[in-house]
C-alpha cells in the first residue's frame, strides 16, 4: 500500500508535467513512559504518517503535504504543490536550474 501510494503520487506529478518531483513518505511510531518515585505513571503510544511532495515547476519550488494516505489526498497535494511552484515562480527573480549530473 505504501509503495503503491509513493509511485501514485509520482505518477501525478509526470502528469502534471513538472521538471522534478520528488516524494517521501514518513511513518513514525513513538512510545513514552513516565515513572515517578519508581513506578510507572503513564504509558503512551503514538503512530502517524505523512506524504511530503516536492515539486519544480516553472523555475519555482513548490512543496504540499498530507496525512492522509489516499490516491484522492495525495492527488491534491501534489496538484498544491505545483499551484504554489507556479505561484512562487512569478515572483521569484531568478528561475531554479538543476544542474545535469551523469550517474556514477
Amino acid at each position: 500500500m505504501k509503495k503503491e501510494i509513493v509511485l501514485w503520487a509520482l505518477d501525478e506529478c509526470s502528469f502534471q508535467k513538472v521538471t522534478y518531483a520528488d516524494v517521501r513518505l514518513v511513518e513514525r511510531t513513538q512510545e513514552s513512559i513516565s515513572v515517578k518515585n519508581g513506578e510507572v505513571e503513564q504509558v503512551s503510544h503514538s503512530h502517524s504518517q505523512g506524504i511530503g511532495v516536492r515539486v519544480l515547476a516553472n523555475g519555482a519550488w513548490g512543496f504540499a503535504a498530507t496525512n492522509i494516505l489516499t490516491k484522492e489526498e495525495v492527488t491534491k497535494a501534489v496538484r498544491q504543490a505545483v499551484l504554489l511552484a507556479k505561484m512562487f515562480s512569478e515572483i521569484e527573480k531568478e528561475k531554479v536550474h538543476l544542474t545535469p549530473e551523469t550517474p556514477k
